[in-house]
């Protein structure tokens, strides 16, 4: 028997220190569910649940967040607890605890009894957070007491609001009409261990109990309502691009074969998601976002969501180009890229399924795989707006490659397709030529051999928007350089591309440039955990809009404005699969958008002004038309001798100069002697609003080039004017012998 009380003592501690140890131990082990009271509460089996942390918080930072970039007038914080007050009755909001969770959801309660369409079985609850329940019924004296079910109804002014009951240390509150789905869903609710957090991961609970506001949905129990919908949409789809078609009015390609495609990709997406989870957060001066998506185990969406096989992209970040449009690094998949490139092919044998033939879309196939099984683990790609031709951008390219030889002539038969194969015919199914002119060892730096194509694009008529957009998107071809260089690839695409291929080509005997760039710096400090990622990259899309302004095209002679707006921040992103799931990651800095506020402050009373000018060209145009069509007619009436009618469909301005009798002998004396009309070309047509010795108006001056039977060659000058009637009617003719 232990005598000592200290050793007794000791013996306890030491007793219960062990237990809580262990304890610790199982529970870190075990797969119960963190207590979180909302994950608790909203059923697993939920549609959908919109979760905000913090409401009074959420709402500060969001208009901190918005401050500049927002209207003046617009107050987030405002709009919502108005709203929730307008709700309730309660402008105070007396009870409610508005630095807590709160979450809106729904489910599907089916009811004995079908009918009621696509909504007719779905709760849409909202959980409000409470002090006490009975004192936040008994405070609102726009809820009334509670009936036999728990259940209080919200009057305001006399209107029927909604429902209200309380759920654990919430008011669960839904819709007036729903009070049977909401004692459906309430046994739903109660139902042991059916909260959400049984169908989540620690990474996603820690996203809905971190993030701001938290979207979870719930892929496979949506399906079941809205796949049926949709693929029946597909049908309807499918019947009015058919009837497009046999009228010669639709697109290219089968339309059921087209149809079914999308149908087939959509089922993959469908019954391959179970669930997705999006975590937004707004700060001071940026806007965090998180979108988790986890495949359904066993399925072809699960297969994509692997890891890369190894790889560390990370050492290809240096090569990446500040003040770049785009920049890119990345761990490559080859298992996703094969599916996802092998699909796009099926996708392009379905839209120009008689310009590409079977046998063509095998051989690209196959030589799709063969490039991606040729790539080594990573690549990094950069976009840059402009260059020294006349291509409004330029990218260059570092592929690890692992088989050089099946690499280089997967290259080669690429460029061969884009030439006669099948790039080029769908290419040509677009109504889009190509010309691709190759030059093997065009040159050779530090005994590398750099190999060029340069391909030109054509689409439509030489004048035609699209081939003016063509042009000044490509100029007159873009030019490739490529090289393989100690087992990488490297590209360099418009803009120098000389220049571009031998400082690549430098930098990969150097073993890589020895810094990474301040942007992509920045992008690694922006994101958490930006190390584990399989990918990594910015976008600018002041820079994209930049080269954008290059080589849009308005109709008529209108030039779209230029934008030179200059830029210093980046969205920063990042993408991490494994296991079945796919996380990506983004940072959206308040400056960014500011920046793209600044751009389109800039350049929308430009377009405004083009607009302006365009209408009014076309207006010209519509006058000019009109203009022509008065002329020709009254040209009809010299050319018949009927010079007296001539005066009688003249102006009235003229009708007031001229008599009748004076016209008449004026136009015979000129006409006369020239002998029958035997040609007449029209020369030109141009609008004005001046006309010498004429008052101000709406005038149209029309050169025709004539030919008389006594004069071979002249140019008639008319100038119909625009009446008060809206009619154009000429006034005045005037013949130049050439």
């Amino acid at each position: 028997m232990i005598k000592s009380r200290g050793f007794r003592n000791a013996l306890f501690a030491g007793i219960v220190v062990l237990l809580l140890t262990l304890g610790s131990v199982w529970a870190g082990s075990s797969n119960r569910a963190p207590r979180d009271r909302i994950l608790r509460t909203v059923p697993a089996k939920s549609l959908f649940c919109v979760r905000i942390n913090n409401l009074d918080g959420t709402l500060d930072a969001a208009d901190l967040f918005l401050k500049g970039i927002a209207p003046e007038s617009f107050d987030a914080k405002e709009t919502v607890r108005s709203g929730l007050a307008k709700f309730l009755g309660d402008k105070a909001l007396k009870g409610v605890n508005t630095k807590g969770s709160f979450a809106i959801f729904g489910l599907n309660v089916p009811s004995e009894s079908a009918g009621g369409g696509f909504m007719g079985d779905i709760f849409i609850g909202a959980l409000i957070p409470v002090r006490n329940y009975d004192k936040f019924i008994s405070g609102n004296p726009n809820c009334s007491e509670p009936d036999d079910k728990g259940i209080s109804t919200i009057t305001v002014d006399g209107k029927v609001r909604g429902l209200v009951t309380r759920f654990r240390r919430f008011a669960l509150l839904c819709p007036k009409k729903a009070r049977d789905k909401m004692i459906r869903a309430r046994k739903l609710m109660r139902a042991r261990r059916a909260g959400l957090a049984r169908a989540l991961d620690k990474n996603e609970i820690e996203l809905a109990t971190t993030s701001s506001v938290w979207l979870y949905v719930n892929v496979q129990q949506g399906s079941k309502l809205v796949a049926p919908m949709l693929f029946a949409q597909l049908e309807q789809m499918k019947t009015v691009l058919k009837k497009m078609n046999e009228s010669g009015q639709g697109a290219m390609g089968d339309p059921a074969a087209i149809i079914g495609f999308y149908a087939g990709m959509f089922k993959i997406m469908i019954n391959g998601t179970d669930h997705i989870v999006v975590g937004l957060s707004p700060k001071a001066d940026v806007f965090d976002m998180t979108i988790g998506i986890k495949a359904v185990p066993g399925t072809e969406m699960a297969g994509m969501l692997s890891a890369p096989t190894g790889g560390d992209f990370k050492k290809l970040l240096a090569y990446l180009d500040d003040g770049a449009m785009m920049n890119l690094g990345c761990n490559i998949n080859h298992k996703t890229l094969k599916f996802s490139y092998l699909k796009l092919i099926d996708l392009m044998g379905e839209i120009a399924v008689d310009a590409i033939p079977e046998a063509d879309l095998e051989k690209l196939k196959k030589l799709t795989t063969k490039g991606i099984d040729a790539m080594g683990d990573s690549l990094a790609i950069s976009l840059t707006v402009g260059g020294k031709d006349s291509s409004p951008f330029s990218a260059k390219y570092v592929i690890k490659v692992r088989d050089s030889k099946a690499f280089e002539q997967v290259i080669e038969e690429q460029m061969q397709m884009m030439q006669d194969g099948a790039l080029a015919k769908l290419y040509k199914s677009f109504g889009m030529e190509m010309d691709v002119k190759v030059k093997r060892g065009v040159g050779t730096y530090k005994g590398i051999r750099i190999d060029s194509a340069k391909v030109a694009f054509k689409m439509g008529e030489k004048d035609s928007p699209q081939s003016q957009m063509m042009e000044k998107m490509f100029g007159d071809g873009l030019n490739y350089r490529w090289a393989l260089v100690d087992d990488y690839c490297v590209y360099s695409i418009g803009g120098d591309a000389d220049k571009t291929i031998r400082e690549l080509i430098d930098q990969v005997k150097a073993g890589g440039p020895k810094e990474i760039g301040a942007e992509i710096k920045a992008a690694l400090d922006a994101i958490p955990n930006s190390g584990q990622a399989d990918l990594i990259g910015t976008v600018n899309y002041i820079r994209m809009l930049n080269m954008a302004s290059g080589f849009m095209v308005m109709p008529g002679s209108v030039e779209f404005p230029k934008l030179d707006v200059p830029t210093k921040s980046n969205i920063a992103f990042t993408s991490q699969s494994a296991d079945g799931k796919m996380t990506f990651r983004m940072a959206l800095p308040k400056q960014h958008l500011l920046e793209i506020k600044s751009a389109f402050k800039t350049l929308i009373p430009q377009i405004q002004q083009q607009q302006k000018q365009q209408k009014k060209q076309e207006t010209n145009l519509d006058a000019e038309k009109a203009a022509v069509h008065a002329a020709a007619a009254w040209l009809k009436l010299l050319d018949s001798g009927k010079y007296s009618q001539s005066w009688d469909e003249a102006a009235q301005y003229v009708k007031a100069l001229v008599s009748k009798d004076k016209w008449q002998n004026s136009i015979k004396g000129v006409r006369g002697p020239l002998g029958k009309m035997v040609s007449r070309e029209l020369k030109s047509k141009s609008y004005t609003t001046t006309a010498p010795g004429a008052p101000d108006g709406q005038y149209v001056i029309i050169q025709y080039k004539t030919s008389f039977e006594n004069k071979a060659s002249a140019i008639e000058t008319v100038t119909p004017m625009l009446g008060t009637n809206g009619k154009w009617k000429v006034s005045g003719y005037f013949i130049k012998s050439l």
